[in-house]
């Protein structure tokens, strides 16, 4: 393999690398991201989520790194969940 080709595989590693590195620090289960990550998936442009059950927030945050521009609806209706959930989007 030349050495452009192996240069341009390890400069697309590290780009997933960051990738889920910033995902991370938003808290974004970076396991679930690559089962929702996809050309096709942006491609709907998606304006509003409903997270029914929102628990805590795990879900609420993965849409908002997927769908920045989204409109999301988190319904959760134990009150220590809830809590929880309000304070893990508090900057939502």
């Amino acid at each position: 393999m030349n050495l452009i080709a192996r240069l341009g595989r390890k400069a697309y590693t590290l780009s997933l690398i960051l990738s889920d590195l910033q995902a991370f620090r938003r808290g974004v289960n970076v396991h679930d991201l690559r089962k929702f990550s996809g050309q096709w998936l942006q491609e709907l442009d998606i304006r509003t989520v409903l997270d029914i059950g929102a628990n805590s927030g795990q879900s609420a945050r993965l849409y908002r790194y997927l769908f920045p521009r989204a409109a999301i609806f988190a319904f959760e209706p134990l009150p220590e969940c809830y809590k929880r959930l309000m304070q893990s989007m508090k900057s939502d």
